[in-house]
């Protein structure tokens, strides 16, 4: 049997597989951000844990409307599946370190709930789970492309919305850069604007 120690390492090393992708895909994005406006802060992103690191929130600002919410809950539960009222206790737990934060540090956010859980889910929690909009997976790889399927739909719904227009500037391909790069290092199937492009776009406008 680990111990507690040996639990909590293994859920940082957990949390470090998701933060990765993410964090070097933030840093592309904001860095046309920052060259467009600016800015004054380092990072977009807003990384909070539990001391055991079985709950984490990580904010991501984005260039335009709401900031992303990652909340992600990180099990070491090996010897069974979990149940429903293990499942709804962590999502209580996931509820609750997103109130603390909210009005701190933003008001309303896109939230996005997962779970990793080593043994999986029992039939009767993964309709929970399904039916409070949940991912879950045994695999942080599979986790990271429940993740990168969530961004992608987004970055191809606003593509499709854009290019029908006949000019856009500003934020807004920025805002689609940023999806596209963090869809792309997740393992999604998608081609963002390159980064010229981006800027170009940013600063003078023009079609997609």
């Amino acid at each position: 049997m680990k111990t507690p120690l040996e639990r909590t390492e293994e859920r940082l090393r957990a949390l470090n597989t998701l933060l990765l992708p993410l964090l070097q895909a933030s840093r592309d994005y904001y860095g046309v951000w920052r060259l467009v406006e600016n800015l004054q802060k380092n990072t977009p992103a807003t990384i909070l844990s539990k001391r055991d690191y079985t709950v984490n929130t990580i904010l991501l600002d984005m260039p335009l409307g709401n900031p992303l919410l990652l909340v992600f809950y990180v099990s070491t539960q090996k010897s069974r599946p979990l149940s429903p009222s293990q499942l709804k206790q962590k999502i209580k737990a996931m509820k609750k370190a997103v109130q603390r934060i909210r009005g701190k540090l933003f008001n309303t956010a896109d939230i996005l709930y997962a779970i990793y859980t080593p043994s999986g889910l029992t039939s009767g929690a993964r309709r929970i789970a399904l039916e409070s909009k949940v991912l879950y997976s045994d695999s942080l790889k599979t986790i990271l492309r429940l993740i990168a399927k969530y961004l992608a739909a987004r970055y191809n719904a606003l593509r499709k919305k854009l290019q029908e227009k006949k000019r856009v500037w500003g934020k807004v391909p920025i805002l689609l850069y940023a999806l596209g790069i963090l869809s792309k290092r997740l393992g999604a199937q998608v081609d963002p604007p390159d980064l010229q492009q981006t800027i170009n776009l940013a600063l003078r406008g023009g079609k997609l």
